[in-house]
């Protein structure tokens, strides 16, 4: 967690080149330890997308958007507020990439 939270401050100062590294491990970890359907790596993937998205970079943040939303949404259920969140996030990614 405290990698996510390092990350999350990179991002926040415009360092998205060292956020990304960060979240990277932090996810890598995440699902090795908690398995990749956990509230915990699923806000990860969330707030990495959420990232990539801030520095221009939609293409890359959609996948990271959808494993969110869609974990979440099996996990947390389709009325958590996480989850609504999450999926709030991928569909405008998926509307500025053409995607949808």
């Amino acid at each position: 967690m405290t990698r996510s939270n390092l990350a999350n401050v990179l991002a926040k100062q415009g360092k998205f080149r060292e956020a990304e590294s960060e979240y990277r491990e932090e996810i890598a970890l995440e699902k090795q330890v908690l398995g990749v359907r956990h509230p915990d790596t699923l806000s990860s993937y969330f707030n990495f997308a959420l990232s990539l998205a801030r520095a221009s970079k939609l293409r890359e943040a959609e996948p990271f958007a959808r494993k969110a939303a869609e974990g979440a949404g099996e996990v947390l259920g389709k009325d958590h507020s996480s989850t609504k969140r999450y999926f709030i996030l991928l569909d405008k990614l998926e509307k500025d990439t053409g995607e949808r």
